[in-house]
């Protein structure tokens, strides 16, 4: 979904309804359609083949932990294999292959959202979205803030990230290796310089937004969102007849 075509708020309540449709589907045929909706997705997004296959190649342990849980961890009282408290069965294997597949999906369709929305329409298609909680006193603008804040400092942890690594590899530190007691004690150097710049990233932050006379719960203009065209609605009536077809299939 590329920016001329589609509206912010569109965009962002495709996401939702597609993670909905994600949640709502429990068979073959929902899930194949899930997949193959992604593939232009991701090419009007702008998203090259190893972008599209980055999550599914950087998170394929946490992928294969979720299954193994679920796979030898089962109640069914008819096992394929049993020793002590593992229980390998059919319906927990079929299990994990779904809990891995949802996941992976909304990791992907989150990755698509971003890659088409900037920080700014997606602060703004969130506030709008919120705005009738503003009925039962909900800070919508305090929460949209805290939003948009937490996804503007993700790309700059990101830097800060691959900056103070290259520093401590400079220094001799190693992150590799395929220990993982290992390689969990070589992050913990380079967690604590991270948190500091980020609580000092935050506290730049604050002043800066003291400075400028921000107050919490003060009246703030909006910008004006234009209606939707058609394409929007087209989209939106397709996302919501996708979470049907979900349910029922």
């Amino acid at each position: 979904m590329t920016d001329g075509i589609f509206d912010a708020r569109t965009k962002l309540l495709c996401f939702l309804l597609f993670v909905t449709a994600v949640i709502e589907a429990g068979t073959l045929l929902p899930f194949l359609v899930l997949v193959v909706l992604l593939f232009p997705a991701s090419r009007s997004a702008g998203l090259c083949a190893h972008d599209f296959f980055r999550p599914l190649a950087s998170l394929w342990q946490f992928f294969l932990l979720v299954w193994l849980m679920n796979a030898f961890f089962s109640t069914d009282a008819r096992p394929l294999w049993h020793w002590w408290i593992f229980n390998l069965t059919e319906e927990g294997t079929i299990q994990g292959l779904l809990v891995v597949l949802r996941v992976l999906l909304i990791v992907e369709a989150g990755a698509i959202y971003t890659a088409s929305s900037s920080t700014k329409e997606s602060v703004g298609a969130i506030n709008w979205t919120l705005t009738p909680l503003s009925l039962f006193r909900v800070p919508v603008g305090e929460i949209s803030l805290i939003i948009g804040s937490a996804l503007q400092f993700v790309p700059m942890l990101q830097e800060e990230t691959e900056r103070i690594k290259k520093a401590q590899k400079a220094r001799g530190a190693v992150f590799g290796g395929k220990n993982l007691i290992k390689r969990a004690k070589s992050m913990i150097p380079l967690l604590l310089p991270v948190f500091l710049r980020a609580f000092s990233h935050a506290d730049a932050l604050a002043t800066a937004m003291e400075a400028r006379g921000y107050q919490s719960g003060g009246r703030r203009t909006k910008r004006k969102h234009p209606p939707f065209s058609l394409c929007d609605k087209l989209a939106l009536s397709g996302g919501m007849i996708l979470v049907v077809f979900c349910y029922l299939a």
